[in-house]
């Protein structure tokens, strides 16, 4: 069965533990998400180009949030997932990670952290019993907050599922 008259994506933000007002990025993240793919149709495929335009509008709302409150201090971490037509689009930013887990299979898709930790194990600076307990474990190395001038907006990491099968999830 297709979910009738319903929007078919899920956006969970966590605000940066840290900073000011994480409560408010990611309220007003979640909310932008929400209002901009509000009227999206979703019997096409959802592309990255899709996610990317509500990526953009989640992002100047943040902008307008920090220029409200007076605070540059503010950030949250992303995690999306659309289902559409084509399968599932996945997408995040900071350390909220994604899984695709098949019954009687397992773990099918497992997201990276966008952390320290978890780029010095990429790096092979670090073994992955090392990270287990690192002191630096809650550093992340990209959230969706206010960017400076001359810094580019923290990308997303974003993933097409098109091996969607029934009772996963």
């Amino acid at each position: 069965d297709a979910p009738v008259n319903v929007s078919s994506f899920y956006v969970v933000c966590d605000g940066v533990g840290g900073c000011e007002n994480g409560e408010v990025a990611s309220r007003t993240v979640c909310d932008a998400f929400g209002r901009f793919l509000s009227k999206n149709n979703w019997d096409r495929t959802f592309e990255i180009k899709n996610f990317s335009k509500a990526l953009d509008y989640a992002y100047d709302a943040l902008e307008k949030a920090i220029a409200n409150t007076g605070t540059s201090d503010m950030a949250t971490t992303l995690t999306f997932v659309a289902f559409h037509k084509g399968g599932a689009l996945v997408a995040h930013i900071g350390d909220s990670r994604v899984y695709q887990i098949r019954p009687m299979v397992g773990i099918l898709y497992r997201s990276n952290d966008h952390s320290l930790v978890n780029a010095l194990v990429h790096a092979e600076n670090m073994t992955p019993e090392e990270a287990v307990n690192h002191p630096k474990s809650n550093v992340i190395t990209r959230s969706m907050t206010h960017a400076t001038p001359g810094k580019e907006r923290s990308s997303a990491t974003v993933l097409n599922i098109t091996d969607v099968a029934a009772g996963d999830y």
